[in-house]
């Protein structure tokens, strides 16, 4: 066994247990998932069957639940927001990225958009990192490993997934293969759709958003994508949904929530178990019995 796989063992042991990680430890997991990233393409190619799973949001002890019901999946695609707002933003991203080194092929994770220091600054993981380190450190050593993390993923050339969606500059696979990644999401058009974006029922391809950033895409957007990349399905995360999931446009397009009980909320999770024939089911997540930490903590994270 190499040195850094005996660290990723003992983090892997450790963040199951809910143990504060030691700094160093954590220091040297993302130095080394940090290559393994950086090695794959903007777009992840993933062969069938696999997991998908959607926001986590820190809550560690609903992904290992996952993990125990899911026990017969062997690969796992991540579809982003690993932090802010839940109790262990630190421990849940390090555990993945740890599984990652030990199994690369196993484990896929692409970017939400709050794998981005102007939205992880203020929702959680700054304190958390300030509050358990006493130090910013991890903060911007985690924030620099976010920046190599893919942005988009299609299984079995079929079913495109993304963390948010699409934007009137990402409606190619060409356009978002292009992408200079390693940036802050807000300085490029295209990294702002893929994370932020959102389905409606609009007559319009594209109106601007809410949220002040990415798009509502319509469903003649969803459908010329699909069409013209020969996929069938678009999956994405990235707001809740009270059964946690909800399909779009024909079924073309399925939000995936996978985080229960969401900071508060009475949200129900939902994980897609995608077979080798690329037929699919939902399976449901029952919130954790752990599910906070006596150093928790609260503030208002709710926005975005």
């Amino acid at each position: 066994m190499t040195a850094i796989e005996e660290v990723a063992n003992r983090v892997i042991e450790n963040a199951s247990k809910g143990l504060h990680l030691d700094l160093e430890d954590c220091f040297s997991i993302l130095d080394s998932v940090e290559k393994i990233f950086s090695d794959e393409q903007n777009i992840i190619d993933i062969a069938p069957p696999v997991l998908a799973i959607a926001d986590m949001h820190g809550q560690l002890f609903d992904m290992l639940k996952i993990f125990e019901i899911c026990k017969e999946s062997s690969k796992f695609l991540f579809l982003g927001d690993y932090v802010d707002r839940g109790p262990y933003s630190v421990e849940l991203f390090i555990y993945l990225a740890a599984k990652k080194i030990l199994q690369p092929n196993n484990y896929y994770l692409i970017r939400g958009n709050h794998e981005d220091s102007g939205v992880n600054s203020t929702y959680g993981l700054f304190e958390d990192c300030k509050q358990i380190y006493r130090s910013n450190s991890l903060y911007l050593r985690m924030n620099e490993v976010f920046l190599s993390l893919p942005i988009a993923a299609i299984i079995g050339n079929k079913i495109f997934c993304v963390h948010g969606g699409l934007g009137p500059t990402s409606e190619t696979i060409e356009k978002i293969n292009d992408v200079y990644r390693y940036q802050d999401i807000d300085q490029n058009k295209t990294l702002t759709d893929i994370t932020w974006s959102d389905p409606d029922f609009i007559s319009q391809k594209f109106i601007e958003n809410s949220r002040g950033a990415g798009h509502i895409m319509g469903k003649t957007a969803v459908l010329e994508f699909l069409n013209n990349n020969k996929f069938n399905l678009i999956l994405r995360a990235h707001q809740t949904q009270d059964l946690g999931y909800r399909f779009y446009f024909d079924s073309k397009l399925l939000s995936l929530w996978s985080a229960p009980l969401y900071y508060g909320t009475q949200s129900k999770a939902k994980v897609l178990n995608i077979n080798e024939d690329l037929s699919h089911e939902l399976i449901a997540i029952e919130p954790a019995e752990k599910r906070t930490r006596t150093d928790e903590i609260l503030l208002d994270y709710f926005k975005y």
